[in-house]
């Protein structure tokens, strides 16, 4: 075997890892990268490997993992994608909103003659999408899958809903990429599985440096909501589409059965996080969630699809919850609500996780006084809220926790995708706390032979 990586290492981004055994060439994931300027300009670069790449496995829906499988097909690759069902239909509407929000932004490029994000025309569209929907072939979790001579099997990460770790085995040698791992505490997904321990394990160490905070949301979520309630305002929670979302909306309904006083009229407004919401919905069985509770999420949330639905909201707020797009503040649904009710005394801004640094849910969270939207500033007057803990990767135990059930005794363990300080620090632990000694922290473009 051998392994090379072109992205999700040194950052937790642009997961790109690339595996030749029995002289086939293996991709897994295909990551767009995400952050800085200097970042998201490697996602117009061209594929060095198209022409020997015989197949592609995807590990789980976030654009991380799987935003430019439609560059790769605009620049040639016309093979099989193999993923979860599940994770097929995520990414089926995760990607044609990229795509999407790529030609818009491209398009106000051309028209404000600034080269912003992009200096040249978006690296895949619509048409790709399409295209690439077509060439992916949906795989079961837990039964192996041969492919020219490979055994693929595929099997539960937890994290998002179907998200998945792959373990790959020729002639004895076997090895296991983690994918992105979840929780063995979540509040919705259930936590991540092992099949038989592989000869080398490739592992996330996204939160490698931490451990989750032990708080109880929904007390936390229980004191905003019987605020908001009180004062009879609106509660806008920032959320990303896919998968805090769905949390919120569980959390809201285990909220309101616990606390019938406290409940009001919530809704979804977020195209992309309804369309996410439904898909959850066809595969509610997979989540840690009966079928009673998720019949009750249903007659909890109301979604807007109309603008009529928006500007009656706007109108009228008193008492309502309104669960939006983006996580960040930092686009969607979410700034018409922030143009509107961030000089309003009786409004709350809810943030739902991480706020990454110089966005706006950062300045916020850190309490800026005035902030400013499409050239017009405002007065920040409502309040803003912060819920931390809800993030859906496995912390430094969980973490461990897995690498033990998925490891022979003398196996070798890569770690990628994590910040230095994450990486190098998950090391440290697994050399203390277990007998693996064979540990490598993962460079970019540097050829492994296992």
């Amino acid at each position: 075997m051998q392994l090379i990586s072109y992205g999700g290492v040194e950052f937790v981004t642009g997961s790109k890892h690339l595996l030749q055994v029995n002289n086939k060439h293996i991709l897994i994931d295909c990551g767009m990268f995400q952050g800085s300027p200097e970042l998201e300009k490697q996602n117009l670069e061209k594929f060095s490997f198209i022409k020997e790449l015989d197949f592609v496995l995807l590990t789980h829906a976030h654009m991380d993992h799987s935003g430019l499988l439609p560059a790769l097909v605009a620049q040639g690759y016309q093979g099989k994608v193999y993923t979860h069902e599940a994770t097929k239909q995520l990414i089926g509407k995760m990607l044609m909103d990229g795509a999407n929000i790529l030609y818009n932004e491209y398009k106000e490029t051309l028209k404000t003659g600034q080269q912003r994000k992009f200096i040249k025309a978006p690296s895949y569209n619509a048409d790709d999408v399409k295209k690439l929907m077509e060439q992916i072939i949906c795989v079961e979790w837990y039964k192996p899958v041969t492919l020219d001579g490979v055994e693929v099997t595929f099997f539960p990460a937890g994290h998002i809903l179907g998200a998945s770790s792959v373990k790959i085995a020729h002639q004895q040698k076997s090895m296991i990429f983690s994918g992105d791992l979840g929780r063995h505490d979540d509040m919705i997904m259930l936590p991540p599985e092992a099949i038989e321990p592989a000869d080398v394990v490739m592992m996330e160490s996204t939160y490698g440096d931490r451990l989750h905070p032990r708080i109880d949301a929904l007390e936390e979520l229980r004191e905003v909501v019987t605020a908001n309630k009180k004062n009879k305002g609106i509660l806008v929670i920032a959320c990303f589409a896919l998968a805090r979302t769905q949390l919120l909306g569980v959390l809201l309904t285990r909220l309101f059965k616990m606390y019938p006083d406290l409940k009001s009229k919530v809704f979804i407004d977020s195209p992309l996080g309804i369309e996410t919401f439904n898909v959850y919905q066809k595969y509610h069985n997979l989540l840690n969630i009966d079928d009673d509770e998720w019949n009750e999420v249903q007659k909890v949330l109301t979604k807007v699809e109309f603008n009529q639905q928006r500007d009656d909201l706007i109108k009228k707020p008193e008492g309502k919850i309104i669960i939006t797009s983006s996580g960040m503040l930092e686009g969607g649904r979410v700034m018409g609500y922030l143009e509107n009710f961030i000089s309003n005394p009786k409004a709350t801004f809810l943030l739902t996780g991480y706020q990454a640094e110089k966005t706006m849910g950062r300045k916020l969270h850190e309490g800026a006084k005035e902030i400013q939207i499409a050239d017009k500033n405002y007065k920040v007057v409502a309040k803003i809220k912060m819920i931390p803990g809800l993030s859906s990767h496995g912390d430094q135990s969980d973490l461990i926790k897995w690498l033990k059930k998925v490891t022979k005794s003398k196996a070798k363990v890569l770690l990628n995708h994590g910040q230095e300080h994450a990486t190098h620090s998950l090391k440290a632990k697994i050399i203390h706390e277990t007998e693996l000694t064979d540990i490598e922290i993962v460079e970019t473009e540097k050829t492994y032979q296992l």
